[in-house]
């Protein structure tokens, strides 16, 4: 009986899995999206079938939490199917430690350590910690595996890290920490065997959320992500970078206090604000509008403007990368992107841009381009086995 590894990667509205075989790598038997509604379940796997399931009026909670019992439920179902189950690998986006903690056992320390953590910060800890939860209750004999995105982060020098407050707040854990460090370890793996010889690497991970990071020789340097995922790029609904003055005009005198401003940069900022239409890029191409034409052209000279930035922390680029959900389905951000950096020798081959190839600059580009669809998921399966292996 094939042993399996179930890889469970939350969001704020549902999540994504992924089964996969024991090996080196891991070979994927079934991928699904899980997406809650106010009272049903959409079940959507990667083969095209689809399944809703209607949640009893106890299942169904406010916020990130909804659905998630009739989902491991489901689960449990797929998983005795398909073979015998030895670990539960868990995305989250952050650690609580600074962002030092590598893939480890989800114990009774580390619980406490990520409960304490996301009340600090509630924007993707409280629903990746539910779904753990019960994830642990219906598997409480078999070891689950916490994966943090700022892992891969870990690497930066003290110029990174270092915010420019008083050392008092530096020591209560204010630093930068980074993220996507799943999507972009899995981006880096993919040129390290397409083009060993390109050891500066900017990858792109643009999505829902988005980030830039500088990569040399597989370890990070530097990120648009810094202390929060609020931070750099403007996203869905997240605001980015704010010069500071903003926010103290708007708890000064607008009367904003933590929870207000909380509301403003992180839901009703982004592309959202920008088009005044949508946060979601796929109705935003589609959109005749002017306001939805200057949202995608903002979002590209912000991403052109932070690959150049991180070419700064590296010394150069040899190889760039768009991966997330817009960065590897997009082809018309990437040629605005792309366009932006024509002064550094990028260029693309547009039919192997508009396909979606993986390698898509064409013969005079002077660095090396890609679209790599992210596969978190295959990430937290590898961190998973390697953290059972060590013990």
């Amino acid at each position: 009986m094939p042993e399996l590894v179930l890889a469970l990667n939350a969001g704020t509205t549902g999540l994504r899995f992924g089964l996969f075989e024991r090996g080196d790598p891991p070979r994927p038997i079934e991928r699904g999206l899980a997406s809650f509604g106010d009272a049903e379940l959409t079940w959507s796997r990667a083969d095209g079938s689809q399944q809703t399931t209607r949640l009893s009026p106890t299942a169904v909670a406010p916020g990130p939490t909804a659905g998630v019992s009739a989902l491991i439920g489901l689960l449990g179902v797929e998983v005795a199917a398909s073979g015998r189950l030895v670990a539960i690998a868990h995305r989250f986006a952050e650690d609580a430690d600074g962002g030092t903690m590598s893939a480890r056992l989800l114990d009774e320390g580390t619980w406490t350590a990520l409960n304490e953590r996301s009340r600090q910060s509630p924007w993707q800890l409280p629903a990746a910690l539910a779904l753990a939860k019960a994830a642990s209750t219906r598997w409480p004999k078999l070891p689950h595996v916490a994966c943090f995105d700022t892992s891969f982060h870990s690497t930066w020098s003290e110029h990174a890290v270092r915010l420019s407050l008083p050392v008092e707040w530096r020591d209560r854990g204010m630093r930068r920490r980074g993220g996507h460090g799943l999507s972009i370890a899995h981006a880096v793996g993919v040129i390290q065997l397409e083009l060993p010889a390109a050891h500066r690497l900017v990858v792109a991970h643009l999505g829902a959320t988005s980030s830039v990071c500088a990569v040399r020789d597989g370890r990070a340097l530097d990120s648009t992500l810094g202390y929060s995922v609020l931070d750099g790029l403007p996203m869905q609904t997240r605001a980015g970078d704010l010069e500071p003055g903003v926010l103290v005009h708007l708890a000064r005198h607008a009367g904003f206090d933590g929870f207000k401003l909380e509301e403003l940069v992180a839901r009703r900022g982004g592309l959202a604000a920008l088009s005044g239409l949508s946060g979601d890029f796929r109705e935003l191409l589609v959109a005749d509008s002017d306001e939805a034409r200057f949202a995608i052209a903002h979002f590209a000279q912000r991403v052109a403007e932070a690959v150049a930035r991180m070419g700064t922390v590296l010394g150069g680029i040899d190889a760039i990368a768009f991966t997330g959900g817009i960065g590897a389905g997009s082809f018309e951000l990437r040629a605005a992107v792309i366009d932006r950096l024509g002064w550094i020798g990028a260029t693309l081959n547009p039919a192997a841009n508009a396909r979606n190839l993986l390698r898509i600059h064409d013969e005079r580009s002077r660095l090396a381009v890609f679209a790599i669809p992210t596969d978190e998921e295959r990430q937290l399966a590898i961190e998973a086995l390697r953290a059972i292996e060590v013990g």
